[in-house]
Order: C-alpha cells, then structure tokens, then sequence
C-alpha cells in the first residue's frame, strides 16, 4: 500500500435553513419556513502530507436533495426533491494528534451535486462550501 494514502467511506450534508431559490429565468424567492438538504455517501481517498499532517481528499458521493417544511399550525414534514445523482466532495485541511491512534482537525469542504427533480423533467445542481471538525482514527 502507498503510504500517507487512506481509503474510506463519508457521509456528508450540509443543511440551509430558509434558503434563496435562484432560477435560470433569473427570478428568485425566499422558501420561507423551509430548510433545504444536501446529502451524499460513498467511498472516497485521501492523502497525508507528512510531517505537517495536512491532508486533501475527494469523494465520489450519490446525492439527494431533500426539504422540510416547517409551517406553523401543521406538523413539519420532509419531502425527497430530487432522486439520488452523483455528486463529489473535496475538502483540504489539518489535523493535530491528541492520542496515539487519534487526530482532531478542522478542514474545508466542497460538495457538488446533479440530480433528477423528482415533480419535474429538470435536473438539479447543488454546491456547498463549509468549514467542517474533522476526527481520524489511524
């Protein structure tokens, strides 16, 4: 095995409460009472540089878009926007061991994302960008 090379599984989803939907029509509108998620899973690789402990990694992740309606005088419900597509999530950053078999980081991180709306003949693209915690067991 190369060294510094690691292999693993990622569940990643990033959640917008009251989010800003923009068209291609360029018309746009608040979905108030509403949050709006990215989630994906899958395998994905990631590399060590050494000694600094920094690292890059990507994933190749299937992706769904899902919303929760939170109107009041009803009960909330979730609804499955889009069928799974495929997506990938790219993140850089730094971990500092605390043990000898773990490391405590922070990291930034990029999930993009197309799929199949489910109510229309029309696709979805989705991109997030957060500042994640990362913990790795070695």
């Amino acid at each position: 095995m190369t060294p510094n090379l690691i292999l693993y599984g990622e569940v990643v989803g990033t959640m917008a409460p009251e989010p800003t939907l923009d068209s291609t029509g360029g018309t746009s509108a608040t979905l108030l009472n509403t949050d709006v998620s990215l989630f994906g899973i899958g395998p994905g690789v990631a590399y060590y540089l050494e000694p600094w402990n920094v690292y890059f990694s990507g994933t190749l992740a299937l992706s769904q878009v899902t919303k929760d309606i939170h109107d009041p005088g009803t009960s909330s419900r979730s609804i499955e926007v889009t069928n799974m597509g495929m997506g990938v999530s790219f993140m850089a950053g730094k971990e500092w061991w605390v043990s000898h078999d773990w490391a405590i980081g922070v990291a930034g991180l990029l999930h993009v994302a197309s799929m199949q709306v489910r109510a229309y003949d029309a696709r979805m693209s989705a991109t997030t960008a957060s500042v994640v915690f990362s913990a790795t067991y070695n």
